[in-house]
């Protein structure tokens, strides 16, 4: 069953998922900076030993950054959210709308909820401010 929030809980529930989807995009970003380093050693022909040097650090990185990204993931669906966009931090928290499930959408760099857009719509180029006439029926 899908919680659906206010929009006073989703504001308030954001001090802790600021803290989770932070986790989440600096780990997400390590995981791209091991990908960039492996195809920047596949691009200049590396030397056995730096192939060597690179697979343990996969082997010793790759696997926990990922099971790292999805626990925080999981923390944030027990919540009743859902990270949208690993790399820009962007998470949707579903909430009623006339009668229809709508997300209410935030990101990292944003300081309280401040907008949202309808369920399968684009979370950037869909967005819709959160006005005084959302507010008032929905606080």
């Amino acid at each position: 069953m899908v919680k659906l929030f206010s929009f006073t809980e989703a504001n308030k529930s954001l001090p802790l998922v600021r803290a989770i989807t932070f986790d989440i995009q600096r780990k997400w970003q390590n995981l791209q900076n091991l990908k960039t380093e492996c195809h920047y050693f596949l691009e200049h022909k590396a030397s056995e030993e730096q192939e060597k040097k690179l697979l343990k650090k996969i082997d010793d990185n790759a696997d926990k950054i990922a099971d790292d990204v999805e626990y925080h993931m999981k923390e944030l669906e027990e919540l009743g959210c859902f990270i949208r966009n690993m790399q820009k931090g962007v998470v949707d928290f579903p909430i009623l709308l006339n009668n229809r499930v709508i997300c209410l959408c935030w990101q990292i760099g944003e300081n309280e909820i401040m907008h949202w857009h309808e369920i399968g719509e684009d979370h950037k180029k869909d967005r819709k401010i959160v006005d005084e006439k959302f507010l008032l029926t929905h606080v």
